[in-house]
C-alpha cells in the first residue's frame, strides 16, 4: 500500500496543478519515460526525487516520505 501511495502523489499532484507529464518531465530535465515509471511506483535516486519536486513546488518529502 505504501508503494501505491507514493504513486499517487506524484501522479496526484501532478494532474491538480493541470500539468502534463511532458511538462513535468521537461521541467525536471527527467526523461518522461522515467517520470511515468516514477509516478507507477518505480524508486529513483535522491537526485531525480529532488528534480521532480522543484519541478512541482513540493518538498520531497512530500511526494517521497520514504526516502
Amino acid at each position: 500500500m505504501e508503494h501505491e501511495m507514493k504513486e499517487n502523489r506524484v501522479r496526484t499532484i501532478r494532474e491538480k496543478m493541470g500539468l502534463t507529464l511532458s511538462a513535468v518531465a521537461i521541467a525536471s530535465d527527467t526523461e518522461p519515460g522515467l517520470l511515468s515509471l516514477v509516478e507507477r511506483g518505480k524508486r529513483c535516486s535522491p537526485k531525480v526525487q529532488q528534480r521532480i519536486s522543484a519541478a512541482l513546488g513540493v518538498p520531497v518529502k512530500k511526494l517521497f516520505p520514504e526516502g
